[in-house]
């Protein structure tokens, strides 16, 4: 009797192929979301600080194109922080992406 009822506990506890699959699912949806997470709260410091990741791995100063946060995150987003999270938006930046509108000498000098 006692063994039967040691089984039959074991039963209850087992998970089914499907329950087993959810799991692991959530497993990997968990780490997915924690490493994007990750990348994505050090791709804002760099914009707010107006760098590329290789300037960050150079360790670049800075305060060569930073504008300040506000500034920086219009030049990339765009003007309107209505548009901020929809990338579809097109023309909303001032800027081509390939310009900058600094001091001459920190435009012509090679990163």
């Amino acid at each position: 009797v006692i063994l039967a009822t040691v089984v039959d506990a074991r039963d209850e506890l087992a998970l089914s192929s499907w329950e087993k699959s959810i799991v692991a699912n959530m497993v990997f949806l968990g780490i997915g979301v924690l490493f994007s997470g990750c990348m994505c709260l050090s791709h804002i410091g760099y914009v707010c600080n107006n760098q590329t990741t290789l300037e960050v791995m150079k360790k670049v100063s800075p305060s060569t194109y930073d504008q300040g946060i506000i500034e920086n995150l219009r030049s990339v987003f765009g003007d309107s922080a209505f548009c901020w999270f929809i990338p579809c938006v097109w023309g909303v930046t001032r800027y081509d992406g390939m310009s900058w509108d600094g001091p001459v000498e920190v435009a012509n000098s090679s990163v």
